[in-house]
């Protein structure tokens, strides 16, 4: 029983470095691609202090969505720092890079979480007989606690998915929105501005995914 044992520690230890790889690949590419908007957007910033103004980037976008105004420094923006090459460079980067997380979540990070789950769920079959297996170390309890952990993962991984989706989707309508002023789906431009454009959920969720705590036991 104890190479049993050996077998399924070698096996979720294996799964649970692919899952920290994965998960280092993901902000890494995830870092790039917000560093390169940022590259590009924070120049906005400067040029509204340059010109004297109070207001922000976001209000200075929301006013061109309305429509009422384009005021110098978002013309400028737009025509100098932007452009209509700057801004399909910063689309591909971003939307690009939603792709490649969406494929390492789908092909390896989600595989190997289920992976865990499984092979766990065996564990804690086998710790339901205790005169047979508590001697290898299979308690029931802390099997159990590690299975909820790992159901958390899994569940995470599809919360990520879908936000990540949300998320690519907004930056997709709103960089083009930002530089030619019009477009549709005026209705996420509007949440992008208001809640997206200097906040990062996919990073700070990204930063949040710790593949240790998958599991915390001895196997």
């Amino acid at each position: 029983m104890s190479s049993i044992k050996w077998l399924n520690k070698l096996n979720m230890e294996e799964m649970t470095g692919v899952i920290r790889a994965s998960l280092s690949i993901m902000s890494k590419q995830w870092s790039d691609a917000m560093h390169t908007f940022h590259e590009k957007f924070d120049s906005l910033s400067n040029l509204i202090v340059r010109h004297g103004l109070d207001s922000s980037s976001q209000e200075e976008f929301l006013s061109l969505l309305g429509g009422t105004r384009t005021s110098p420094p978002v013309h400028q923006f737009l025509v100098n720092s932007l452009g209509e090459a700057g801004m399909k460079r910063v689309s591909k980067v971003v939307c690009g890079a939603g792709k490649e997380l969406q494929l390492v979540v789908l092909n390896h990070l989600q595989p190997a979480a289920e992976v865990i789950g499984f092979r766990i769920g065996e564990l804690k079959g086998l710790s339901r007989w205790p005169a047979r297996y508590q001697s290898i170390g299979l308690d029931e309890t802390l099997i159990s606690t590690a299975a909820e952990k790992v159901g958390m993962i899994i569940v995470q991984v599809e919360w990520f998915m879908r936000l990540l989706s949300s998320v690519v989707q907004q930056l997709a309508i709103s960089i083009p929105f930002c530089c030619h002023g019009s477009g549709f789906g005026s209705d996420l431009v509007v949440i992008f501005l208001k809640f997206l454009y200097d906040q990062d959920p996919v990073r700070q969720l990204l930063e949040a995914s710790d593949a240790d705590q998958i599991i915390d036991i001895d196997m």
